[in-house]
């Protein structure tokens, strides 16, 4: 005597990654399907309380009321951003990554109080929380802004004075070579470079030329 199988009827998997869990209960039941919820995960582009995966997949054709696996998002996981002003780029960088942000834009300016290359701020600032591996845009410290002025002159002053005057400016004694001369005391300033007059900025390098009476045979 022949014997059958009965089989159930297929129906096609319908889309409800994307969905809330009440639209998706409503797309399933139309679908003549059932469900439960096997887990939540962070997801940074699923919104809290959307369904994040499906199993199975949609198209496949399954068993009217199989039951579907749903995964529901928690949103993107929130970190804290840490507390980076005064900090040193470098640790502000580390620090960041280590807590699973990113660096965004850097934007530096002059700050007559912080030294350079100190974090003055940041945006978002200390203790808002953000989505895991979004950005977060600093500000940070060139010290002081450079004064620019006419070079003073340096010539017919005894090495002492230049120095002195050198550094009242805030400019750095590079080269000082000797010049064999006769008739001028030693040590007197001859040649100079930048020379009076030019523009110059604090921090440039000046260098000199002075005097050194050749040795009588």
């Amino acid at each position: 005597m022949p014997w059958f199988v009965k089989r159930g009827k297929e129906v096609e998997v319908p889309e409800v990654v994307g969905k809330t869990l009440q639209e998706a209960e409503r797309i399933l039941s139309e679908s003549k399907l059932s469900y439960h919820v096997e887990s939540r995960i962070y997801d940074p582009l699923i919104p809290e309380g959307f369904i994040a995966r499906q199993i199975p997949v949609p198209g496949i054709r399954v068993k009217e009321w199989k039951r579907m696996s749903l995964v529901i998002s928690s949103g993107p996981q929130l970190v804290k951003v840490p507390d980076l002003a005064g900090a040193r780029l470098e640790q502000a960088e580390r620090l960041v990554n280590l807590t699973g942000l990113k660096i965004g834009q850097v934007l530096w300016i002059y700050s007559d109080t912080i030294p350079q290359g100190d974090v003055v701020a940041s945006h978002p600032t200390s203790g808002e929380q953000l989505g895991l591996g979004r950005q977060i845009d600093l500000i940070v410290s060139k010290g002081r802004a450079k004064v620019r002025f006419s070079m003073p002159s340096l010539l017919g002053l005894s090495i002492g004075e230049a120095k002195m005057l050198i550094e009242t400016k805030a400019l750095v004694l590079g080269e000082v070579k000797a010049i064999d001369t006769e008739g001028i005391e030693e040590d007197v300033v001859l040649l100079q470079g930048p020379q009076p007059g030019e523009f110059v900025e604090e921090g440039d390098t000046v260098e000199l030329g002075i005097s050194s009476p050749s040795e009588k045979p």
